[in-house]
C-alpha cells in the first residue's frame, strides 16, 4: 500500500461531515443521525474519564495529523483478500485514539491489523468553545493488493 503521507509534518485537511478519503483510509465523523444535545453519551468514557462527544452542536472534528498504514496479514495477503474494516474510535483530548471498537469485520487477521494501526494515528483533537474535547469518530480502513 503506497503511503498517504511523504512525512509526519504532513498535513491533512480538516474532516469535513461528510466522508472524507485519506489514502487507503476514511474518517467518517460521527454527526448524521445522532443526539446533537451539548454532549451526548454515545459510548461512555475513554482513558479520561470524560465522555467522548459527537460531532456537531460547536464542536469541531479531529484532524488527522499521522497516521500508519495497516500491513496485510499473511493470511490474507496469501488468499488475495481485500475489504474494509469499519472502527468506531474515540479521539480524546489529547489527540490519541482510545476505545476503539470493531463495527465491521473483514477476518483473516485483517481486523486487528487495522486496529493495531490506527491506534498508533495522531490526532489535532476536537474542538468546543476553544477547549479540546474527546470526540467519537467511525473510520474505515481499506485492504487493496495492487
Amino acid at each position: 500500500m503506497a503511503p498517504a503521507f511523504s512525512g509526519a509534518n504532513d498535513a491533512v485537511p480538516p474532516i469535513a461531515p461528510a466522508r472524507t478519503s485519506v489514502g487507503d483510509t476514511s474518517v467518517v465523523p460521527r454527526s448524521a443521525g445522532l443526539r446533537t444535545s451539548d454532549a451526548p453519551d454515545i459510548g461512555g468514557t475513554g482513558r479520561s474519564g470524560r465522555v467522548a462527544r459527537s460531532i456537531g452542536a460547536g464542536i469541531t472534528p479531529p484532524v488527522l495529523i499521522y497516521k500508519k498504514e495497516p500491513e496485510y496479514s499473511p493470511e490474507a495477503r496469501k488468499a488475495k483478500y481485500q475489504g474494509t474494516v469499519r472502527l468506531d474510535v474515540e479521539v480524546d483530548a489529547s489527540g490519541q485514539v482510545a476505545n476503539v471498537k470493531l463495527v465491521r469485520s473483514l477476518g483473516l487477521g485483517l481486523d486487528e491489523k487495522a486496529i493495531e494501526a490506527v491506534r498508533q494515528w495522531k490526532f489535532n483533537p476536537g474542538m468546543k468553545d476553544g477547549k479540546p474535547v474527546a470526540v467519537q469518530t467511525e473510520v474505515e480502513v481499506n485492504f487493496r493488493l495492487l
